[in-house]
């Protein structure tokens, strides 16, 4: 367990993403700030932490992809699984300190970007890195019908209460880590 864990840098590089993450969380609150959209009219009013979810995607896939190929490929160890388990550990972490900081949706969007990121990972590999960057710009430019009121199928803008961006976030996850789990042989 503890090659693994050095091997994936896990402890240095997503104990510095958590601690970020929390940190710019708790300083941006609800600023929002107007960028342009194509489909709002002129702009489109987003929150500032939409973005912040970035820095853990961006840590997990470094640690995920950080791997000791010829031993992973021809050991017995599932470090599938471990991998699969950090993930869930990192985001159910990052949701508890964005809960504990006053914005709820941190969790969900995190949960959406790193499911995005891994089934995109199964796909294109390491380039998926840059998935959640690219859905959200995604939604900032064809993403609201107005300034203040994003599409359903966006889901990261969405309110805390909103039924359908829990749901879509925690199918995304599981789709993720079936994808971690499924492809962390043939990635290696």
């Amino acid at each position: 367990m503890r090659w693994w864990i050095k091997a994936r840098r896990a402890h240095t590089h997503l104990t510095a993403a958590t601690f970020l993450f929390g940190l710019v969380i708790g300083m941006l609150g609800d600023r929002t700030v107007l960028l342009p959209s194509l489909t709002s009219g002129s702009t489109a009013t987003a929150r500032l932490a939409l973005f912040v979810p970035v820095i853990v995607t961006a840590a997990l896939m470094i640690c995920v992809e950080s791997k000791l190929h010829a031993p992973e490929v021809s050991g017995i160890r599932r470090t599938a699984t471990f991998d699969a388990a950090l993930t869930i550990i990192v985001v159910i972490i990052c949701a508890a300190v964005g809960y504990a900081v006053g914005q709820p949706t941190a969790g969900r969007n995190l949960l959406f970007l790193t499911g995005l990121m891994f089934t995109a990972r199964a796909i294109i590999g390491k380039a998926a890195v840059m998935t959640p960057i690219a859905w959200l710009l995604a939604v900032l430019f064809v993403g609201y019908r107005t300034a203040d009121d994003p599409y359903p199928w966006t889901v990261v803008p969405e309110p805390a209460d909103a039924p359908f961006a829990a749901t879509a976030a925690f199918v995304m996850f599981t789709v993720g880590l079936s994808c971690i789990l499924r492809t962390a042989r043939n990635a290696a």
